[in-house]
């Protein structure tokens, strides 16, 4: 799992969904608090895709890193954007089953 963590975190670091999307289940579900709906995977790999597209056209910095989950557990990506003076701070977390990610859920703590 920490080599998928790690993949995660990469892929926000260089803006690449498709480091994300390799290690999908097709019965993945995503969720978010700032979403008000969840995404299946085809949902979740349109929105990642563009998402990461509009970062890079932007030069919106990003910087995420690999850190220990102190409420569940493991290894999760900890992303930080920062727009002028502010600091976004937020965390990706995942389930796996049968080597393939599940869940992915993307909180403020």
């Amino acid at each position: 799992m920490k080599s998928i963590v790690d993949d995660i975190t990469r892929a926000w670091n260089e803006l690449d969904p498709e480091l994300i999307v390799r290690h999908l289940s097709p019965d993945f579900r995503y969720d978010s608090q700032w979403v008000f709906d969840y995404l299946t995977y085809d949902g979740y790999v349109e929105y990642i895709r563009g998402k990461f597209k509009t970062l890079r056209e932007r030069g919106i910095p990003i910087e995420a890193v690999t850190v220990e989950d102190p409420h569940l557990g493991g290894r999760m990506t900890k992303i930080v954007q920062r727009l002028d003076d502010k600091e976004n701070v937020c965390y990706y977390r995942i389930k796996m089953e049968n080597g393939l990610v599940v869940k992915g859920d993307l909180c403020m703590f």
